[in-house]
Parts: C-alpha cells; structure tokens; sequence
C-alpha cells in the first residue's frame, strides 16, 4: 500500500470525500491535542475543543488556500479554538454588579464587604465620573454603549474612566479592609 502525500488527500477531502478528512484527522490528531494541551491545564477540556477545532476544519475546507499548509491551518483553528475558549471562561463574573448579585445573600462577608467598599468609594466620586464608573464596571456596559447614553465621545468616556480610577485608587489606598 503507497503512502499518500498530504496533498493528495487533501484534494481528495476537498471534493468531498470523507474518508479523506478522517485520515488527515486521524494523522493530526495527536499535533492538535498536543497544542490544545500547551494552552490548558485540562486534558478533558483539551481534547473536546480539538473536536470542536476538527469540526470547524471540516466544514471550512473550502477556506484552505495553500493544500501544502493543512498541518500549519489545522493549527491555527486549534489555536483560535483554544484562545476563544480561554476568552469566554476566563473572567466569572463580567461585571461588579454581577458580582455583587450572587454573592449579596451568601456567607461570604469579607467579599461583601469589600464591595460595599468599593460602591462607597465609587459614590464618591464627581456625579459625571460615578455614573460612567457604574455603567462601565457595575452595569458591564461597553465604552461605545455608554458613549450613545450619554452623547459623549470614546475619548471623553476613557478620559473620565482615567480620572475616576485614579480617584477611586487614592481613595481605597486611605482604607484598610
């Protein structure tokens, strides 16, 4: 039996043979967790987003430009598969308000109280400044949300986040929790 050059099998898959694909996939495998495995610490999370990263080649095949660069492409799609994974689960909590929501009710007092803290201080500030602070942390609104609520530029929302933050960490330095 000749072994078969990736080229040719890749043009084989590219028509629409799935049997192709399986064996590009079967070959690379090891590659794709083996990178997937340098971004995480979780083996099981690896191997499920190299599934996820073989199904997204598969069915964007026809994107491949270069048939000479599937190893170097299949690459990439675990990469961006990895990067988004990272993205999406690396922040628990995507605002203060959030926050604050779930664990208003629980045992956990030290936090609490730290953000009863920080709303303190964030009171504190000039009415223009709190209320682009609050949208911006405690709402989790975006600059250009916050720029079409309050007919402001993006520049005067991040010159005025500057300030606030500046403010806020002067003010929460003077404070022991």
């Amino acid at each position: 039996m000749k072994l078969e050059s990736d080229i040719e099998v890749v043009r084989r898959a590219l028509n629409g043979d799935k049997q192709s694909f399986n064996l590009l996939a079967d070959k690379y495998y090891v590659y794709c967790f083996n990178k997937a495995c340098k971004f995480l610490n979780d083996r099981d999370v690896a191997k499920d987003l190299v599934q996820n990263a073989l199904l997204e080649a598969y069915f964007c095949l026809g994107k491949l430009k270069n048939e000479n660069s599937f190893k170097r492409w299949l690459g990439g799609i675990v990469n961006n598969t990895c990067k988004n994974y990272l993205r999406d689960n690396s922040k628990k909590y995507s605002s203060l308000k959030q926050y604050y929501e779930e664990f208003h009710d629980s045992e956990i007092i030290q936090e609490e109280k730290i953000v009863e803290v920080i709303l303190s201080a964030i009171r504190s500030l000039e009415p223009k400044n709190e209320k682009i602070v609050v949208d911006f942390y405690y709402e989790g609104k975006s600059i250009q949300e916050i720029c079409a609520e309050h007919f402001i530029s993006p520049a005067l929302v991040k010159v005025r986040l500057h300030r606030a933050r500046k403010e806020l960490k002067s003010i929460l330095e003077q404070i022991q929790i």
